[in-house]
């Protein structure tokens, strides 16, 4: 089964960085990450608290002055292998594609 992802870069607020959204049943399964990971192999993870999945669809001011995001890709992604410290998903976007490793917490 294929869910939705999406790539956002967040600027302003902290220090800019880009956040990878995976759909999941209630909300959006959301790492922080240093760079686009589709075009960057050299990217840092860190899971953070799950998004509303408004953010699919969503660009613009963040709530509380916490900056912008702009949408740089989005598609679809098929889940590997979910485990316990780590996820592997495939992300198919419309632009590129690729398998990623994320921790899980």
């Amino acid at each position: 089964m294929c869910m939705r992802f999406v790539i956002l870069k967040h600027q302003g607020g902290e220090a800019e960085h880009y956040d990878l959204m995976l759909e999941g049943p209630q909300e959006l399964i959301t790492w922080s990450c240093s760079a686009n990971p589709l075009t960057n192999s050299e990217v840092k993870f860190k899971r953070i608290v799950d998004h509303r999945k408004a953010y699919l669809d969503y660009e613009g001011p963040v709530s509380e002055n916490r900056g912008t995001v702009h949408r740089v890709e989005s598609g679809k992604y098929e889940p590997v292998e979910i485990g316990e410290s780590q996820w592997v998903v495939k992300l198919a976007g419309k632009s590129a594609s690729k398998q990623l490793k994320l921790p899980a917490r």
